[in-house]
């Protein structure tokens, strides 16, 4: 029993593009972005459904980032362990 090919592979696409180029700014999901994009020529309802669990989890995470005070010293300090 196969999944029966996405109705609209023109919105597919579109989304999918926007989705790549968010992944510059968000790398916590290229992997899975990339994944989907594998399926870009012949899309179906689940590979849908993975477009839509990525737009949810986007919404969901949309508040969280790394947050940077402003400070007068512009010390950078680094960690290392090295065996």
């Amino acid at each position: 029993m196969s999944d029966p090919l996405f109705s609209n592979p023109t919105q597919f696409r579109h989304i999918m593009s926007a989705l790549q180029y968010l992944t510059f700014m968000r790398p916590d999901i290229y992997f899975t972005v990339n994944k989907v994009c594998q399926f870009m020529h012949a899309p179906t309802y689940s590979h849908w459904g993975a477009v839509k669990c990525i737009l949810r989890y986007l919404r969901g995470t949309a508040t969280y980032g790394l947050h940077i005070p402003h400070s007068s010293s512009f010390d950078l300090h680094g960690f290392t362990d090295a065996d």
